[in-house]
């Protein structure tokens, strides 16, 4: 059972004016789910591994703690972001929403 569920926004269009973080055309959430074990999961990946690799760091968030990373479509702004060394710093599921059951 899912007892707490947090989303921080990684990366997207709109950066305030002199932010130290970067933003871009694309989505990526970092979503934190608390059960009986805690996953971090991706939630798309935007288009610029850097931006998103950038504002992690600030955020204090390591690829390496990724679990899983969904797509929710496979638009450029949704999917660039997957590059080799990203997904191999870690076993990872990677899918889409309408991933088969017996992978979730």
């Amino acid at each position: 059972m899912l007892e707490k569920l947090i989303i921080t926004v990684l990366a997207e269009d709109s950066v305030l004016y002199e932010s130290p973080f970067l933003g871009q055309h694309g989505v990526c959430f970092f979503v934190e789910a608390y059960g009986k074990e805690k996953r971090n999961i991706l939630i798309d990946v935007g288009q610029n591994i850097q931006a998103i690799a950038h504002n992690m760091e600030l955020m204090g968030i390591s690829f390496k703690e990724i679990d899983a990373i969904v797509l929710t479509h496979c638009h450029y702004d949704h999917t660039q972001g997957i590059v080799l060394d990203f997904v191999s710093s870690k076993p990872k599921k990677l899918g889409n929403t309408g991933i088969d059951k017996k992978w979730a």
